[in-house]
């Protein structure tokens, strides 16, 4: 996934933050395997930085839920950072600001 996100390890962090203002379906791909070759090094929390993320499709809601899942089983917290207006709309209508922590 070329351009599309920048990966970051920090001591304590591994932010990966998505260039792309607009995530659809053809995106999925690429980024569940950019987050799965990454997962194995990422530090004990990872941000996934939104902050420049416009839009969402409905299948990157699934990889959202992915991610959360590899997380998780991999004992690492996910936290869902820099999330805008119009991004927070779809999480909130599909129930999903509940189940991710969202911090500003």
């Amino acid at each position: 996934m070329e351009d599309s996100s920048i990966i970051k390890h920090t001591d304590d962090v591994t932010i990966f933050e998505i260039l792309k203002g607009h995530l659809l379906t053809e995106d999925y791909d690429d980024l569940r395997e950019e987050f799965d070759e990454n997962l194995p090094e990422c530090r004990k929390t990872i941000i996934l930085d939104l902050s420049k993320v416009e839009y969402i499709s409905s299948l990157i809601l699934t990889y959202l839920m992915y991610m959360l899942k590899k997380s998780t089983d991999a004992g690492k917290e996910l936290v869902i950072k820099n999330v805008k207006p119009k991004v927070m709309e779809i999480l909130s209508s599909t129930s999903l600001d509940k189940v991710f922590k969202i911090v500003k």
